[in-house]
């Protein structure tokens, strides 16, 4: 199976009414190079335009049951038992979106014309994913992004990628003095990987965007 038939798989989840209007991305492409399971099918637009019209269709459409879901994202079941997230909080071109994300690894796209599918990937994101290796392209957010490297190294087994440069100070999360009468219970000694990721996380500046 190739890439792009892969990404014709995914497509296929969906109604064909749908399949123009979404720009696939992130996990269910980065799955096809380190063969982890899918968890769900994020589905990512042009415009908010498209986002609606692909969240009436997919309401209307039997069988598709909706989800809950975090703000900006509409979340439904399809009939084969898929989770498709369409996410509806930043909108772009497949290439705008491909440079959103935050981890190299997931910085694939994929758009649906008609019956040929189109897969576009980071120069660097397929060696990552089929290597397993972590390297950062957007701060989402300090904690968050940490959080998301646990997982992969914690879920998937991936390993921080040798050639990212680490800042060398590391602020406490705790700076100053506690308020007089507050305690604040020591830390639990964090693993290497996470203290050697938070010095690659914060030297980069925490954007408005980095995809899941």
């Amino acid at each position: 199976m190739t890439a792009e038939q892969h990404a014709r798989s995914l497509f296929d989840v969906l109604p064909v009414q749908v399949r123009h209007l979404v720009v696939l991305g992130g996990g269910s492409l980065r799955a096809f190079y380190d063969g982890t399971a899918i968890k769900d099918i994020d589905c990512f637009f042009k415009s908010c335009a498209d986002f609606y019209r692909a969240s009436f269709e997919l309401s209307a459409e039997p069988g598709w049951v909706s989800e809950d879901a975090p703000n900006g994202i509409k979340n439904f079941r399809s009939p084969c038992g898929k989770l498709v997230s369409l996410i509806g909080f930043e909108f772009g071109t497949p290439d705008e979106h491909c440079a959103r994300f935050d981890l190299r690894c997931c910085a694939h796209v994929a758009v649906c014309l008609g019956e040929q599918v189109i897969v576009v990937s980071d120069s660097e994101a397929i060696a990552d994913a089929s290597a397993k290796l972590v390297f950062i392209l957007n701060n989402n957010g300090t904690e968050r992004t940490i959080r998301r490297i646990t997982h992969y190294v914690e879920d998937y087994g991936y390993t921080l990628h040798p050639d990212q440069p680490e800042q060398d100070d590391v602020e406490d999360d705790y700076p100053g003095h506690a308020p007089q009468g507050v305690h604040i219970p020591p830390k639990a000694p964090e693993p290497e990987y996470i203290i050697r990721a938070r010095r690659r996380v914060r030297a980069i500046p925490v954007t408005n965007h980095g995809y899941p």
